[in-house]
């Protein structure tokens, strides 16, 4: 896809090695990850909850990661949330 931003709808496949952006109010968003291929999932994460603990950091970095935990530690993955130039979270 050539656009600079789309609309993927509820659900996103990621390809194994790639990456991607998302541009979300952080007050209703849910994230799930699942590694289909294996059948794991990890816990959902709060987009609200990250974005809190993103905006009480004292920190000189507008990034929070958060570690995803796979099958009881199997494969861990991190998910970065940041804040973007207009305090929007990415």
């Amino acid at each position: 896809n050539n656009k600079s931003s789309w609309h993927i709808g509820r659900r996103a496949t990621i390809a194994c090695g790639s990456s991607a952006c998302f541009y979300v109010n952080p007050s209703i968003i849910y994230f799930t990850f699942a590694l289909t291929e294996l059948g794991l999932k990890c816990k959902p994460i709060n987009s609200s909850d990250m974005i809190k603990k993103l905006n009480r950091s004292m920190s000189e970095f507008h990034y929070l990661d958060k570690e995803l935990d796979f099958g009881g530690g199997r494969l861990i993955a991190n998910l970065r949330f940041s804040r973007g130039d207009r305090g929007t979270l990415e």
